[in-house]
């Protein structure tokens, strides 16, 4: 399968997320101002976003990504509820960012991201720390977005009860290595085991490379 590379930002660290995300074709100019579409950045907040003391949504934790986007003229929308990532929902936007999902993606919704960039538009994916579990499903936010669970990639409700593999979150979902099978990226959880160093730049040394 071919894979998707062009419309792809990953970024593993929330706080490296900016408006540079943004490609140039979306830059307004006075020769030629952006339909609605090409105005519009989507914001999903339907996979659970706000779970425990979460607040990763647009008008929450990143709100100040929002406003920025909103002040340089574009405008800011959200996808919210349950399998709500179709064609429809997202044709109407030129970018999607999906902050820190909590909830796995149904193949539906993986395979309308999957088209929606095919067709043009461009993805942020933004995932925390492993064990990053904020509504204790079992899935934290890097398997979310990879779409399978460490050590349990054959089955992602593996452990779980009867109530919660029936639940509605689940229905649709199967184990696959889908961002990786599509766009050639895999969001990676080895904590580093070492972190005692003696290689380490003095103050003095930094301010010369900053003047540089």
């Amino acid at each position: 399968m071919k894979k998707i590379y062009k419309s792809l930002t990953v970024s593993a660290i929330v706080a490296t997320v900016s408006l540079s995300a943004l490609p140039q074709s979306l830059a307004i100019t006075h020769e030629s101002q952006p339909t609605k579409q090409q105005r519009t950045v989507l914001f999903d907040r339907s996979h659970g976003q706000t779970a425990g003391a979460a607040d990763w949504v647009s008008d929450g934790a990143f709100s100040d990504y929002a406003d920025s986007i909103q002040k340089q003229g574009y405008d800011v929308k959200a996808i919210d509820g349950h399998s709500n990532i179709t064609e429809a929902s997202l044709k109407s936007s030129k970018i999607f960012v999906i902050p820190e999902a909590n909830i796995p993606f149904k193949e539906s919704e993986q395979a309308a991201i999957v088209k929606y960039v095919k067709q043009g538009g461009n993805v942020v994916f933004i995932s925390d720390h492993y064990n990053a579990d904020r509504n204790l499903n079992r899935i934290d936010s890097s398997e979310a977005m990879n779409g399978y669970r460490r050590g349990a990639y054959e089955d992602m409700s593996k452990g779980m009860n009867a109530e919660e593999k029936s639940s509605t979150a689940m229905q649709g979902v199967k184990s696959s290595d889908w961002l990786s099978t599509n766009f050639g990226v895999r969001f990676r959880y080895n904590a580093l085991g070492d972190l005692n160093t003696s290689n380490i730049v003095s103050s003095k040394k930094v301010s010369v490379l900053l003047k540089v």
